[in-house]
């Protein structure tokens, strides 16, 4: 019994240890719920750790003091390293090549946070190492991960001609007190992301989300993706595990406001830039979803212009959030054949999805 319990406690500690190895750095309440302890047995084992030399703390910096992420945050050192290549573990990057500069210590932390919740619903992350190493990316790059989505089917529903459509989310996460000089140096950067049809921008407060929206939809090449979002963090984590299977938010339009999808037929034309054609009281649209915030599909309904509205007889309706974080209709004013409507947020996030 004392030899069980004395193993399982030796396994504990290496799978600490390699978890700080893949991670780079966690703060010990990630680490307390990563492996099941409480906050105060954390500190304990982590001081055990750390007296033996197995891993080493810093101080959290580089963060706004808006932010409230402060204290200390956890790393494992060369001696950790190589006491678990003596346990067999497979150890290729040592810690200096692992340490992290202040500046993006709070960005990796938040990032590690954003790899727990997405990998608890069966999504796959490469952070921005493995990222760069296997696309071939710059180094010097601002990714900051990739998320994969477990959703194998297209946007419309339908699966691809080779019966699988894995969607790649490339990220970026922008932190209060990001600035404009920051935000403007990552709108060149993915116009030169060619590798890429999706992206996302997790934004962690308003008024960062409201000028990285500005800036991208004023000046980025949005139209060269798929799909080009900016999202409020916590909002854009919620919605992402929910919806990004768009038959669930079809499952809920249909529920809430009687909206129905309408199956394209051979013999009709449709405008190819929108994917979803509905029936929403008794009339046909085109659905464009602006609850994920996707510029890209701004560009599509600015590019619907009226000749081709006259051309076609099916009006936009847009799907926007109750709170109206962005006007839509400012952005869209003069275009007369867009509908707008706003499903409350509440709702949305409490729908019984599973």
């Amino acid at each position: 019994m004392k030899n069980r319990v004395h193993a399982e406690a030796f396994q504990k500690d290496l799978d600490i240890l390699y978890d700080l190895y893949k991670s780079r750095l966690l703060v010990v309440e990630q680490i307390a719920r990563r492996h099941g302890y409480t906050k105060g047995s954390m500190y304990h084992k982590l001081g055990r750790l750390r007296k033996r030399g197995y891993i080493s703390t810093q101080n959290i910096k580089g963060f706004s003091s808006q932010g409230g992420l402060q204290g200390k945050c956890y790393r494992i050192t060369d001696v950790g390293i190589n006491f678990l290549r003596e346990q067999g573990y497979d150890i290729e990057i040592t810690a200096s090549a692992l340490r992290v500069s202040d500046m993006r210590v709070p960005t990796l932390i938040t990032t590690n946070d954003l790899f727990e919740e997405f990998s608890s619903q069966g999504w796959e992350t490469l952070d921005s190492r493995e990222l760069k190493v296997n696309y071939n990316l710059n180094r010097g790059l601002n990714l900051h991960g990739m998320l994969s989505s477990p959703n194998l089917s297209s946007q419309d529903g339908e699966l691809s001609s080779q019966g699988f459509d894995q969607r790649n989310y490339p990220f970026y996460i922008l932190l209060e007190g990001t600035s404009d000089d920051f935000i403007k140096r990552i709108r060149g950067e993915v116009e030169r992301l060619q590798q890429f049809s999706d992206l996302i921008f997790f934004t962690k407060n308003v008024e960062v989300f409201q000028r990285t929206f500005s800036e991208m939809l004023m000046n980025a090449d949005v139209f060269t993706y798929r799909s080009f979002r900016i999202l409020p963090y916590g909002y854009g984590v919620r919605y992402l595990i929910y919806y990004d299977n768009f038959q669930v938010l079809l499952n809920y339009l249909e529920d809430r406001f009687n909206i129905y999808e309408v199956f394209k037929s051979d013999s009709e034309y449709y405008q190819n830039y929108f994917e979803t054609v509905v029936e929403y009281e008794g009339d046909e649209y085109y659905l464009v979803n602006m609850l994920d915030y996707n510029l890209t599909n701004l560009y599509h309904i600015r590019n619907y212009t009226n000749e081709r509205y006259k051309e076609d007889g099916r009006k936009v309706l847009l799907l926007s959030d109750s709170k109206r974080n962005v006007n839509y209709q400012k952005i869209l004013e003069g275009i007369g054949h867009v509908e707008y409507l706003y499903v409350d947020v509440e709702d949305l996030m409490n729908y019984p999805v599973y």
